[in-house]
């Protein structure tokens, strides 16, 4: 999405974020689970992987059956508590990388009887990176992140720390996206070590005939490279025609899974979002399978865009799914679970920072605690960062 259209649907969500917003202390009504389809048309709980993908103007999916969970994962949707109008008391402040002091974090939430935290948020330095829409942490210190941005014609990563103060930019060698609105972090697939890999997947035209992938080994920090970084440039082509993505996780083999994000059709309905295969070096990607995300407890910015996903992360048997007025965990029901069927997994609502047009969001490197990154917050000129703590 461009730059004018995102700054219109920010001062918009900005203006009604008041209204439609609520503590994160509310009690949780019953939840209802997300909707998983095949390629058959078939909605349940399994995903099934087919030879051929269904057209792209398949209906939207319906809600599948509850799926039996534990007592601490209960799924994701919940319908919303709060009256319309009800002000949300526990934003915290925003800060800037100029001023890093830490300010009272919002009160905690413990859902499956983990607790968490969401801290202040941070604004990036004026110029860096002004439309984040992707993040990873660093493998080499816990507070330090890589942030992509998505602007064309980006040629470069920029490592920031948490609180927003930036560490430098590092030259991807090759690259100049075109819309890059992913960053992912995994396995090499065919070498040890770490990876990251930039998405240039974004589409809103719908129309490029190709997206491409680039993956480099994960820099150095101390210090950083001073030269660009050799990358493998991966290009790729749907095979039912282009789409719209922004989320992106890599599997264990070091192919990749890229998630659409799907647009209100004319009926004002958010089609299915749908899961491809991208496998390492190119080619055709694979259809596997779709599905819709729960819909957020409290709605500011999707009242416009609808239930969207925006960013992906995954680890250690849990994914996280992010929209933008939502974060969802999808935690894998026993150990060996595709990874690929995460949609088909017991999930949960977690807290999610104040932010608007939230567009990155990563693990810790420790613990269940995550980072989320938005673009241009509501002031519309820097982008902003905040973690949600996890015990």
């Amino acid at each position: 999405m461009r730059r004018l259209r995102r700054a219109v649907l920010v001062v918009v969500g900005a203006v009604i974020i008041a209204g439609c917003t609520a503590p994160l202390g509310r009690p949780t009504p019953p939840p209802a689970a997300s909707a998983v389809t095949s390629a058959s048309g078939v909605t349940s709980a399994a995903t099934v992987r087919p030879s051929a993908p269904p057209p792209a103007s398949d209906p939207p999916a319906s809600d599948s059956p509850d799926r039996p969970t534990s007592p601490d994962r209960p799924t994701g949707r919940v319908a919303s508590s709060s009256p319309a109008g009800a002000q949300r008391s526990d934003r915290p402040p925003r800060t800037t990388a100029s001023d890093p002091t830490s300010r009272s974090a919002s009160a905690g939430a413990c859902p499956g009887g983990r607790c968490y935290t969401v801290g202040p948020v941070h604004e990036l330095p004026a110029g860096v990176a002004p439309e984040s829409s992707g993040i990873v942490v660093s493998g080499h210190d816990p507070d330090a992140y890589f942030v992509v941005d998505d602007g064309t014609g980006v040629h470069d990563i920029v490592a920031v720390r948490g609180n927003g103060s930036l560490i430098g930019r590092v030259e991807v060698q090759g690259m100049s996206a075109g819309n890059a609105e992913a960053l992912s972090a995994g396995p090499c697939g065919d070498r040890g070590g770490r990876c990251f890999y930039v998405g240039d997947i974004g589409d809103n035209a719908v129309k490029r005939s190709r997206i491409s992938v680039y993956r480099l080994d994960e820099p150095s920090l101390r210090p950083l490279p001073a030269t660009p970084v050799a990358a493998d440039r991966w290009d790729y082509v749907y095979p039912d025609g282009p789409h719209n993505a922004e989320a992106m996780l890599v599997d264990a083999d070091g192919s990749l899974l890229i998630i659409t994000k799907s647009a209100r059709n004319d009926a004002g309905v958010v089609p299915p979002h749908r899961i491809y295969r991208a496998s390492p070096g190119g080619g055709t990607l694979t259809y596997l399978s779709s599905f819709t995300p729960p819909a957020p407890s409290r709605s500011a910015q999707s009242l416009f865009t609808g239930t969207v996903v925006t960013d992906a992360a995954a680890s250690n048997g849990r994914v996280l799914i992010l929209t933008y007025d939502e974060v969802t965990q999808y935690a894998a029901p026993k150990a060996g679970a595709a990874l690929a069927d995460f949609a088909s997994w017991p999930h949960r609502e977690l807290p999610d920072p104040p932010m608007i047009q939230t567009e990155g969001i990563a693990f810790q490197t420790a613990g269940c605690g995550y980072e989320v990154t938005s673009e241009q917050g509501p002031a519309g000129t820097r982008s902003a960062m905040a973690a949600v703590l996890c015990r």
